[in-house]
């Protein structure tokens, strides 16, 4: 429960002078990185149709009136938070799309142009040694072909001539000869390689960009609910400092009234000085006190106008308000948590992101396999082929990574539970807070009834002198308190409702709600001059209170 005192505004947030609060936004925003076990759609198919996202301008407000509908509204098609998380969603579709036909085949085109020099020896001993003997017995064949045979002397002599001159007509070539070849190629190419078997790395990789996207979506959403409690707190905080600076100024007007009351009287006699004195230190702090809640007023509206991205503000027309009726039980409230919390849900989607993760790590210690073909276009020449992949020692140690990896799974697994901890307190101090507010309104109606009679009996009876100025101070203190309570219960139900409901994921059915013509909504601060408005009696008939 939180304990409010004297109220102060700064930059549209309500503050209390020592006395410790909670910001619910922070609590809000704390629990958006974590993730679950759910069932996996591999394929983003569609993913397109699936989002829808919104187009952004430069739009003014309206230079009459501004609700909180129409904030809202606007703050969603403008603000830089929603356009960067709209801008991450469509990174995430086009990434979960991207890997959506990691199976299919990568066709690539190559063409290449070449010229090239190339110097080759070639060794021509066995050429010649083959020459030689194939001439000598061409030669011998010939002579045992003729159709005298001649005698065998005259056969050997003319062998043994010819095989000298052969031979000497092969002495005259080198044994080996220097080539040089200057040349050009072109070779188009068109080449595929398919994978078939990756240990499952690659059915990881679809895994995560489709949780990515997912995931995305559930940030797009969560950070819509984070600019609409935002804007509450910066829309109903400009409202309070309004009411504050409201009642302030209806305080003053009163003081100075009195004031001016007191010195007649004293002049008359009817009243000491140190009565009159009295009244005009209250004045003074009034006056202080105006100045402050003026002050808070600008501050606040600067706040709603750089939020907004507006140079100036038209007049906001949604009051403060509270339901007459109680909230549902805490129990409905904590039941739609698991199926409706934004934050929830992206910690379950971190949590089957480690899941591949781990997938991807295993993968490394398993082989692969492709096919693959290749064909020279200008060319019959044509190849295809199966290919295995296996490392047999890599730079990391593979096993370490796969540690590494459910290492960070059971970091999630335990970060999830205690977010899911954190969300359910949320959500039980938002709810308790609206109906600690709900109720305190309520009652302040009341108050405000009686410290308005208050009021005049106390400025009655110092008028008849059966009273001190002192009494009629607090009672106009008395009256400011219980309208300025009531504009701060007001707010407190409101900034808790919202929380509530953003913790729900249904942040845009606060709008709804303010709405509703069931609603109670604070009034403006009545004219408190009233009570001042007297004939001052005669001098004779006055009982002055020393």
């Amino acid at each position: 429960m939180l304990i409010y005192s004297q109220w102060q505004v700064v930059a549209g947030a309500v503050t209390t002078t020592g006395v410790q609060q909670s910001t619910f936004a922070q609590d809000l925003e704390s629990h958006s990185q974590y993730d679950s076990n759910q069932q996996l759609n591999n394929q983003p198919q569609n993913l397109a149709d699936q989002t829808n996202l919104p187009v952004f301008s430069n739009a003014s407000v309206s230079n009459n009136s501004l609700s909180f509908s129409q904030a809202e509204q606007f703050l969603k098609q403008n603000a830089y938070a929603i356009q960067a998380s709209t801008a991450n969603l469509a990174a995430a579709q086009n990434q979960a799309e991207a890997n959506a036909q990691l199976w299919r085949p990568v066709i690539s085109l190559d063409a290449n142009a070449i010229k090239y020099r190339t110097e080759v020896d070639v060794p021509l001993s066995d050429v010649k040694a083959t020459g030689e003997n194939a001439a000598n017995q061409a030669f011998a064949q010939s002579l045992n072909n003729l159709p005298v045979p001649l005698p065998d002397n005259v056969s050997n002599f003319l062998s043994n001539r010819f095989s000298t001159a052969v031979s000497g007509l092969f002495d005259q070539i080198p044994n080996s000869s220097n080539v040089v070849i200057n040349d050009k190629l072109f070779r188009p190419t068109i080449s595929a390689v398919m994978p078939i078997y990756a240990g499952g790395s690659i059915q990881a990789a679809q895994n995560i960009a489709h949780l990515g996207y997912e995931k995305a979506q559930l940030n797009h959403q969560q950070v819509q609910d984070q600019q609409t409690l935002k804007l509450a707190e910066a829309y109903f905080g400009q409202q309070l400092a309004a009411c504050l600076a409201q009642a302030a100024a209806q305080n003053l007007n009163a003081l100075k009234q009195h004031l001016n009351n007191a010195r007649q009287l004293e002049q008359q006699g009817m009243i000491s000085r140190s009565q009159r004195l009295q009244v005009e230190v209250a004045m003074q702090a009034a006056q202080r006190q105006y100045d402050q809640a003026g002050s808070n007023e600008y501050v606040s509206r600067q706040y709603l106008q750089q939020l907004l991205q507006q140079p100036e503000l038209p007049q906001l027309i949604t009051p403060l308000f509270v339901q007459s009726a109680p909230l549902k039980p805490l129990d409905f409230y904590l039941a739609q948590l698991s199926q409706q919390s934004p934050q929830l849900a992206q910690l379950q989607k971190d949590q089957q992101l480690a899941a591949q993760a781990v997938q991807v790590a295993k993968a490394s210690l398993l082989p692969s396999a492709y096919v693959f073909g290749q064909q020279t276009l200008n060319k019959n020449d044509w190849l295809v082929g199966v290919g295995a992949h296996y490392t047999l020692l890599a730079n990391t140690d593979r096993k370490k990574l796969v540690n590494a990896a459910q290492a960070r799974q059971d970091a999630t697994q335990a970060l999830q539970q205690q977010a899911q901890q954190d969300i359910q307190q949320l959500v039980r101090r938002a709810y308790y807070e609206a109906e600690n507010a709900r109720k305190a309104f309520l009652s302040m109606q009341t108050s405000i009834t009686a410290a308005q009679e208050n009021l005049r009996v106390q400025q009655l009876s110092f008028r008849e002198g059966e009273t001190t100025a002192t009494f009629v101070n607090d009672a106009v203190n008395a009256l400011t308190l219980a309208y300025t309570d009531q504009a701060t219960a007001a707010y407190r139900y409101d900034l808790a409702l919202v929380t509530l409901l953003a913790a729900l994921g249904q942040a845009e059915k606060f709008s709804s709600v303010i709405n509703d013509n069931s609603v109670l909504k604070v009034q403006p601060v009545s004219d408190f001059s009233q009570a001042f408005s007297f004939a001052l009696p005669l001098a004779n008939s006055h009982r002055m209170k020393k």
